[in-house]
């Protein structure tokens, strides 16, 4: 019979032996030292044993001995530290035993599934290694800042392995405006804009001196970047956020540029009439015209004459779309005395008149207009041209 007492360092003992016990399993499974395993085993022991008997305990490395007296007053308990090895080593087999048993059942009965996990993943990587034609040559990265309830976002671009050019063109893409931009591994993967003229020629409009930052819509305007939040100061200030945020990463920079297309021209108008001083020149392609039958009208009144920043207009001469005719631009440009390039050509046109690839989106002519777009921004002054 124990004590009282034994009884207690009993059913201290126990969890301690179980939990050592569990390990050695473990440690087993992954073939392990099994003297090692079971020297944890007396571990727990030995320090329960050294506390009530008040002993020095064994030292390190040397092995238990087999019987192991304690005493306390009238009290004592003797426990054979060999036998209580000897069960433990049973307990382990048969628990190693059953655990590969079960390991054996759940691995067959779960690889067909991990087999399609693992293809899904491997799919996915493929995925991701992939770099889209509209990002070839790409190292981008995404900035997000937090302003007004909202983020706002922009995709910042450059040459791989470009050392810090010291002009940004900041691109403003068309309808809805919400580029929602998806990113891969160092460059954007998708976006629901991926078709728009800027996106998908950006590539080319980075170059050894030029690096790009195309600019989403703030988040809690929507699915559709509004013509009257184009048109806000609110549009400004958080533009300005995401360049001084590629400011900070780029500080070569010194030159800052606007370029936009179709309803993002709305934008670019408001923007540099807002920022006068901030920006070297705007470029505007595809430019609204809001004296056309359901045409935005937030333009119908604009003085490009009033902004002190240097102006140009590119425009396709067979541009079909409605509310971007070049009728409307060539006058334009005739009042305020801005630069107007025409640009002729291109193929393959396809889809809605005021879509992406169309003439009004510069469709197989993009290199051609971005080419010329660097080459403008080399120049201290911008030219009538045809392309």
């Amino acid at each position: 019979m124990y004590s009282s007492q034994s009884r207690s360092f009993h059913l201290v003992i126990s969890p301690l032996k179980l939990a050592a016990s569990s390990r050695c399993v473990y440690q087993k499974l992954v073939s392990a030292n099994e003297q090692q395993c079971l020297y944890e085993i007396q571990q727990p022991a030995r320090a329960l044993l050294f506390k009530f008997s008040r002993k020095r305990p064994l030292a390190r490395g040397k092995p238990p001995p087999k019987n192991v007296l304690i005493g306390q007053g009238n009290s004592s308990l003797q426990i054979d530290l060999a036998n209580q090895h000897q069960r433990l080593n049973r307990l382990t087999r048969k628990l190693q035993k059953h655990i590969k048993r079960y390991l054996s059942l759940i691995g067959d009965f779960m690889k067909p599934f991990i087999t399609i996990f693992c293809l899904y993943v491997y799919s996915l990587l493929t995925q991701a290694q992939t770099v889209p034609a509209h990002a070839e040559g790409l190292q981008e990265e995404l900035i997000e800042i937090q302003i007004d309830g909202g983020i706002q976002r922009a995709v910042l671009s450059k040459r791989k392995g470009q050392v810090e050019g010291s002009k940004l063109l900041v691109l403003i893409p068309g309808y809805p405006s919400v580029v929602r931009p998806e990113m891969g591994d160092g460059f954007m993967m998708n976006s629901p804009l991926i078709g728009n003229f800027l996106i998908r020629a950006r590539r080319h409009l980075n170059s050894d001196k030029v690096m790009t930052l195309l600019v989403d819509c703030h988040s809690s305007v929507g699915e559709i970047c509004t013509p009257d939040y184009q048109a806000s100061r609110n549009r400004f200030k958080h533009i300005k956020t995401v360049i001084d945020a590629a400011k900070a990463k780029l500080p070569s920079v010194k030159e800052v540029y606007l370029l936009s297309t179709s309803a993002g021209t709305i934008s670019s108008a408001f923007v540099s009439q807002f920022g006068q001083t901030e920006f070297t020149g705007v470029i505007h392609t595809a430019t609204i015209d809001p004296t056309a039958p359901r045409s935005y009208t937030q333009l119908k009144d604009f003085n490009y004459g009033e902004l002190k920043t240097q102006q140009a207009f590119i425009h396709h001469v067979e541009d079909p779309c409605a509310i971007t005719q070049f009728s409307y631009i060539r006058t334009i440009a005739e009042k305020f005395k801005i630069p107007l390039i025409t640009v002729r050509g291109g193929s393959d046109f396809r889809g809605p008149a005021c879509a992406a690839f169309t003439q009004h989106g510069f469709r197989n002519k993009e290199q051609t207009v971005a080419q010329h777009i660097l080459k403008m921004l080399e120049s201290s002054s911008w030219l009538p041209d045809e392309i």
